[in-house]
């Protein structure tokens, strides 16, 4: 992947959580197309009030978003996750869209609350997928 398209996991959970940048970043969110998140994502226990859209992307490891709070839609469409995907837990007010990704980790959204659709359609799953105890408000 082009070097000029990454961007380091913690610029990205720097400006998702951090009061100053995230007061600055507008509700329809972050959106980011093409990119290359290095290390991984690590979004435990953080409140997100943006909606934020990784598309057609790459995580190179794993994203971690256990005990997290989402206010809007979170989107990894089209996006590949090289690790685990863990979202143990996770409070999501509006829909989270995962279809059409590739997660050569295990996926584990153990005790999920999501409040809309949770979207898997057409989506590649190298290990195993976990939804025990979990909620879904809207279509699965």
């Amino acid at each position: 992947m082009d070097p000029c398209r990454q961007i380091s996991s913690q610029f990205l959970a720097y400006i998702l959580t951090e009061a100053k940048p995230r007061d600055q970043v507008p509700q329809h969110g972050v959106r980011l197309e093409g990119a290359n998140i290095a290390g991984g994502i690590d979004l435990a226990d953080a409140e997100i009030k943006a909606q934020v859209s990784i598309e057609t992307s790459r995580i190179d490891g794993d994203a971690t978003l256990d005990d997290s709070r989402w206010k809007r839609p979170l989107s990894l469409r089209g996006s590949t996750v090289t690790g685990s995907f863990s979202a143990e837990r996770i409070h999501a007010d509006s829909a989270m869209m995962l279809n059409n990704a590739l997660f050569e980790g295990d996926v584990d959204l153990t005790g999920a609350i999501v409040g809309d659709d949770l979207a898997m359609w057409r989506s590649s799953f190298d290990q195993k997928v976990s939804l025990r105890n979990g909620k879904v408000g809207g279509d699965l």
